[in-house]
């Protein structure tokens, strides 16, 4: 450790929260993005998703092997897709990100209807004015309605294959030829989010969202066409739903552990707020598999959000080894999903009661 971080962990230990200190107690390469890291990472994710979804249709329906196949291709296409979080933090690097984005997009994206604008609104959940208000795109509110908690992880993944295929095959080409519609579209109906929320694109993004919508379309009327004429079996479109379902439903399960859940703000949050409102998640066997992409580590993923997911291991470590166990960044540190899980349901269906709990 040099100098400056010995500062810096001195100061650290004193419990006073600055973000320039825990900076300057972090090794100075942990903000560089390995590129090969990110192209094995998510090709492999590619290659073992789509050979295990093509192969679903050779074995024998509902064998011990499909479903095998399923859950293979169910978290290999969950982790693939959750590099849109990376995409979404790293678009300065944009160098490598070009290419990056367009395999993505034309691997991925384009087949679950889910191109990156549409989770450009995430970077309203970081942002201080926004975050645990009723502005904030991604702070589920299920606190005192455990029947919310239900519509999230149950019937929204259901119906939302079929709402993004409606909006992106049968309105956008509309949209095409009736500005109105655009425009409504761009602006209400883009976003991974609640509804209600309006999302601010700037002239480039509208330009690239364009594309990717003309380019979704054409990909689907080829995939339909095939489909249409037997020559793609028809069972594979009975596949990609249910695996769609279950993606959706693990990405808003894993959501509901991200943050405590507890009341909005009706004020902007101080980074220490929202830092201690986040959790990190050290321990646990199949954790990696819900928190794709490093995602475990929330808590400081929102007070660094530049730190690439394959250091986040690292830094958290790191300032776990320097800094004292009663210091803020360990009052961070999660029980387990599970358990916040547990404890999310019981309080919501307690306050839904009427019943008063100490949970």
């Amino acid at each position: 450790m040099n100098t400056k971080q010995e500062t810096a962990k001195t100061t650290l230990c004193d419990n006073q929260f600055q973000v320039v200190t825990i900076f300057n107690c972090l090794p100075s390469d942990i903000f560089e993005v390995n590129a090969k890291i990110y192209w094995i990472d998510f090709l492999s994710c590619l290659l073992t998703g789509w050979g295990a979804f093509i192969t679903l249709g050779i074995v024998p329906l509902l064998s011990l092997q499909f479903w095998v196949l399923f859950l293979i291709s169910i978290f290999a296409f969950y982790r693939g897709l959750g590099f849109v979080h990376e995409i979404c933090h790293q678009s300065n690097n944009k160098k490598f990100m070009r290419n990056f984005i367009f395999v993505w997009h034309f691997s991925l994206g384009i087949f679950f209807f889910f191109p990156t604008t549409a989770y450009s609104c995430h970077l309203d959940h970081h942002n201080p004015k926004y975050f645990k208000s009723d502005r904030d795109p991604q702070y589920p509110i299920v606190k005192d309605n455990p029947l919310a908690i239900f519509l999230l992880l149950v019937i929204q993944p259901m119906i939302y294959p079929v709402l993004l295929a409606i909006r992106y095959l049968i309105l956008a080409p509309m949209s095409f030829v009736h500005q109105p519609l655009r425009h409504f579209l761009e602006s209400h109906f883009s976003s991974i989010t609640y509804l209600g929320y309006v999302a601010k694109f700037n002239d480039d993004q509208k330009k690239f969202l364009l594309k990717i919508e003309i380019s979704m379309f054409l990909t689907w009327f080829v995939l339909i066409l095939l489909f249409s004429f037997q020559i793609l079996p028809i069972l594979y479109l009975s596949f990609y739903y249910f695996i769609s379902v279950v993606i959706w439903s693990l990405n808003f399960f894993r959501a509901l552990g991200e943050h405590r859940l507890d009341e909005l703000s009706d004020r902007a949050l101080t980074l220490e707020e929202q830092f201690l409102d986040s959790f990190n998640y050290s321990q646990g066997v199949f954790l990696p598999l819900l928190y794709a992409t490093g995602l475990r580590y929330h808590a400081l993923h929102h007070l660094f959000p530049a730190i690439p997911y394959h250091n986040l291991s690292n830094a958290h470590n790191y300032l776990k080894e320097y800094l004292p166990k009663d210091s803020f960044y360990h009052q961070a540190e999660a029980v387990g999903h599970w358990y916040n899980f547990r404890q999310l349901w019981k309080k919501s269906d307690a306050i839904a009661s009427g019943v008063k709990t100490s949970v």
